[in-house]
């Protein structure tokens, strides 16, 4: 596993060295680690990308650093699959009951040419 360069640790905060890019046509399939990968596929909104890593919005509980496999899809099409950890957790609005959560890639980094 490679250490994330878009992000530096300062006083106990993360501090992001890279920009995320909003985007309104992007869909995350996050599997949980199990055996049986198809019961537990999840698709998700993306609300922002950056070559380190993505931040989607979920009514699912994830721990921080729990680790995952994902897919990112754009226009529909795939164009990038990763294992992947948890890295934060926001509340979003009280209201639909979601979360926006973190997470960070390990092994692989986004090719921004292909949000851009």
């Amino acid at each position: 596993m490679s250490a994330n360069p878009t992000l530096t640790i300062e006083d106990g905060h993360m501090i992001r060295r890279e920009s995320r890019h909003p985007t309104s046509n992007a869909q995350l399939i996050l599997y949980r680690e199990s055996s049986d990968m198809d019961k537990h596929r999840h698709e998700y909104p993306i609300q922002n990308i950056s070559r380190g890593g993505l931040r989607f919005s979920s009514s699912d509980s994830y721990e921080i650093d729990e680790r995952i496999k994902i897919s990112v899809y754009l226009e529909n099409k795939e164009m990038h699959q990763a294992h992947a950890r948890i890295c934060y957790c926001l509340n979003g609005n009280e209201h639909d009951g979601n979360y926006f959560y973190g997470v960070s890639f390990l092994d692989k980094f986004v090719d921004m040419s292909l949000v851009n």
